[in-house]
């Protein structure tokens, strides 16, 4: 089963800049392809595509279909505890 993050920031979002380089960290200690999404006029059919109302908003792909996702801040221990429980 392949598995993909991705997370859905904006460049002005305070929570959003704390996050990503966790999941940078995390993607690359833990070998997850990770894809970040900004919010952009270029990206707003994603975002509409995907549900995404809130930034930071992370989904995890399983085989290409929605495994989980969450929205908002998390400490680096909660976003590495979501990871675990996402087979991440």
């Amino acid at each position: 089963m392949s598995k993909e993050v991705i997370v859905f920031t904006s460049p002005t979002c305070g929570p959003c800049k704390q996050l990503k380089p966790a999941l940078e960290a995390q993607a690359a200690s833990r070998g997850f392809p990770l894809r970040i999404v900004e919010a952009s006029f270029e990206t707003q059919e994603e975002f509409i595509t995907a549900g995404v109302r809130v930034v930071p908003t992370v989904v995890v792909l399983a085989d290409g279909k929605e495994a989980g996702r969450f929205t908002g801040a998390r400490t680096p221990a909660q976003l590495e505890e979501q990871l675990v429980n996402w087979g991440l």
